[in-house]
C-alpha cells in the first residue's frame, strides 16, 4: 500500500510559521529532509509550539527595538550623531504638537500592532507639552519646572492638621460647607483640606515655595495682630480691597472662569508652602510684574528678620 504524499511543506519564515505539523508521519519526515526549512543542519527537527512562540517573541522584541530607535531619532541602527536630522524637533511643529511624524511620515517598520500604543503615547506627550498658558483654569495636572515663574498664581489642594481637633461625633452637627473640608485618618485624626490660591515666590531644583491666600471667613485681618506678615491681593477685574495690610498687590491676569477674588483676600507671606513640581495644580493667572518684585523683596525680608530675631534670642539665652 502506497503512502499518500502529504502536501508540499511551506518553508517557515517570520510571517509564515506553520501552526501544526504531523511530526509522526515518516513520509512527512522524509519530505522535511529534502528541504531546508530554516533549521540549518537539523533538518529532522519539526517546528514545535515552543519554536513558534520563540519566533513570535523575537519578532515582537525586534519590532519594539526598531520602534524605540525611531522614537530616539535613529533609523536602522544608525548612530545618534548621524540621526540628528531625524530628531523629533524637525518632525513636528509647535503649531500642531500632536503631529509627531510631521513631514517625514510614519516609517514602514512601525508595525500596525503598535498603532494604538503609538497614538496614546503621542497624545500623552503632546498633552504634557501644553504649558500653563494653554491650559484651562480648572485643569489640574503636572507642569514642567519652567512653567513655575515667580508671581504665577496657581490653585491646589492643601491638607493640614485640623487645629480644632474635630471629632466624628461633632462633624454631624456641622454645616455641610464646613464638614466637606474635614476628613479623618485612623492614625493622625482630623485633617483639614481646602483648594487654595497660591502665589509662587521661590523656585528650587525639585520644589518651589508658594504663598497661600486666605479670607478667614470674610474677616480678613480684622482679628490678626501681625498685619505686617500679610499682603492684600487685589483682583484687577474688581479693583476693590479692604487693604487691611500695609502691603497691597494687584493681579495682572486671571483666566476666564476664575472667580473674582474676595476683597478680604490676603497672602500670608510668613507662611510659605513647599510643593514638588510633580504635584498637580491648576493655573489661574499671574501677579503684576512690579508687584511681584515687591512681594518677593518683602517675603525675603520677613524670612531674614525671622532668622535674625531667632539668632538674637539664642545669643541672649
Amino acid at each position: 500500500m502506497t503512502a499518500t504524499r502529504p502536501p508540499t511543506f511551506t518553508r517557515p519564515t517570520r510571517n509564515n510559521i506553520p501552526r501544526s505539523i504531523p511530526s509522526q508521519d515518516p513520509t512527512w519526515r522524509r519530505e522535511l529532509r529534502s528541504q531546508d526549512h530554516g533549521h540549518g543542519k537539523d533538518t529532522d527537527r519539526v517546528p514545535s509550539w515552543k519554536h513558534r512562540i520563540s519566533c513570535s517573541l523575537r519578532l515582537g522584541v525586534n519590532k519594539k527595538r526598531r520602534y524605540e530607535q525611531y522614537q530616539q531619532g535613529r533609523h536602522d541602527g544608525q548612530s545618534s550623531s548621524a540621526s540628528a536630522r531625524y530628531s523629533h524637533a524637525t518632525r513636528y511643529t509647535d503649531s500642531n504638537p500632536t503631529d509627531r511624524y510631521g513631514i517625514a511620515g510614519k516609517p514602514s517598520y512601525v508595525s500596525s500592532s503598535y498603532s494604538k500604543v503609538t497614538a496614546i503615547s503621542y497624545a500623552v506627550n503632546a498633552f504634557q507639552r501644553i504649558g500653563m498658558q494653554n491650559s484651562r483654569f480648572d485643569e489640574y495636572r503636572r507642569y514642567e519646572k519652567k512653567d513655575f515663574k515667580l508671581g504665577t498664581i496657581i490653585r491646589a489642594p492643601l491638607h493640614e492638621e485640623d487645629f480644632n481637633r474635630t471629632s466624628p461625633a461633632k462633624l454631624f452637627n456641622m454645616s455641610s460647607a464646613k464638614s466637606s473640608h474635614i476628613s479623618f485618618s485612623d492614625r493622625f485624626g482630623a485633617i483639614y483640606s481646602e483648594d487654595r490660591f497660591l502665589i509662587v515666590v521661590a523656585v528650587f531644583s525639585r520644589h518651589y515655595l508658594a504663598i497661600p491666600l486666605y479670607t478667614y471667613a470674610g474677616t480678613g485681618l480684622k482679628y490678626k495682630d501681625d498685619p505686617g506678615e500679610y499682603a492684600s491681593i487685589v483682583d484687577h477685574r474688581h479693583p476693590y480691597s479692604a487693604a487691611e495690610s500695609p502691603h497691597v498687590f494687584k493681579t495682572a491676569e486671571l483666566k476666564e472662569g476664575v472667580r473674582i477674588l474676595s476683597s478680604s483676600s490676603v497672602a500670608h507671606l510668613a507662611y510659605p508652602v513647599p510643593r514638588l513640581y510633580k504635584l498637580h495644580v491648576a493655573h489661574q493667572g499671574r501677579l503684576d510684574e512690579e508687584d511681584t518684585e515687591k512681594m518677593i523683596e518683602i517675603f525675603q525680608s520677613i524670612m531674614a528678620n525671622a532668622s535674625r530675631n531667632l539668632a538674637i534670642q539664642n545669643a541672649a539665652t
